[in-house]
């Protein structure tokens, strides 16, 4: 289940052992404290220490594949990642959006990797699925209240990013 945790990857990159972290108010700063323990958990004590991970400066450009596909938000996207590498031209052509094991062009390759698929909807996941939203919620709870606010971490689209990062708290499972 520690593979499905993203934001204990981001939590690696020691964004909140950086500037920011010292002007976090107070109360802010307990339930950042109360995010982060959520969401590393019973790992925190075994094998990442949080407050040791060291502050790395280098500069994050944070995006949701969803973004990807977004012909709407693409001209910003592109702006916005121009921008970030300093790039004196534009970026042109499609922006690659590639989801893996979707189609495969070899018939007996596709067969076998469908096999390898489940139905996580399905009430013998209901566990696994519980698990994965509990640390979807939380996830997409810390990025918006405070990951994606470090000084060097740049969103592309803040309130398109805040929508989906709101659409991970929902469960794909449940029909609205």
């Amino acid at each position: 289940m520690q593979l499905a945790n993203f934001a204990a990857a981001l939590l690696r990159l020691g964004k909140q052992n950086g500037p920011l972290s010292t002007t976090l108010s107070r109360q802010q700063s307990t339930t950042s404290t109360q995010l982060v323990e959520s969401i590393v958990g019973q790992f925190n004590k075994t094998w990442f220490n949080v407050s040791q991970v060291l502050y790395h400066p280098n500069p994050v450009f944070l995006y949701e594949t969803t973004q990807l596909s977004d012909a709407d938000f693409e001209p910003e996207f592109r702006h916005d990642l121009q921008a970030f590498l300093n790039l004196s031209s534009p970026i042109l052509g499609p922006i690659p959006s590639y989801k893996p094991g979707m189609s495969w062009t070899n018939a007996s390759i596709q067969a076998a990797k469908n096999a390898l698929k489940i139905n996580i909807c399905r009430d013998e996941y209901l566990l696994v699925r519980a698990e994965l939203m509990r640390l979807a919620k939380l996830t997409s709870e810390w990025i918006v209240s405070e990951f994606m606010h470090y000084p060097s971490v740049t969103v592309s689209g803040r309130a398109r990013f805040e929508q989906i990062m709101n659409g991970w708290k929902r469960d794909p499972c449940l029909k609205a």
